[in-house]
């Protein structure tokens, strides 16, 4: 869960009852008292919390004109219009080697 030792005690509420397959993560940072745990526990169960998601956030340059670079929260499919993604590593050779140019000419 991405803790190390000096981060004790910690704690993480892991849900593996989501459409994505995968765990949310819903890392504490309160204080350590029953009723700040408690009410943490409660916001989970009642949908309040949001997941930590391990990604870059997205900045308004990412967002502007056809082609968007989508990362983390802004990822949303909420419309009806036809959409064309490319999942890819930044660091991986043949991700750079496609680029983003393709994905220009393709909108135009």
């Amino acid at each position: 869960f991405g803790f190390s030792e000096k981060d004790y005690p910690a704690m993480v509420i892991g849900d593996l009852q989501n459409e994505s397959g995968g765990i949310k993560k819903y890392p504490y940072s309160g204080k350590n008292t029953v009723e700040e745990v408690k009410a943490f526990v409660t916001d989970f169960f009642n949908g309040v919390l949001k997941a930590h998601l391990k990604s870059e956030t997205a900045t308004p340059e990412d967002l502007a004109g056809n082609v968007k670079v989508v990362k983390g929260e802004s990822f949303k499919l909420n419309n009806d219009k036809d959409v064309l993604i490319e999942f890819y590593a930044p660091w991986c050779g043949n991700c750079k080697t496609l680029g983003m140019n393709i994905y220009y000419y393709l909108v135009d």
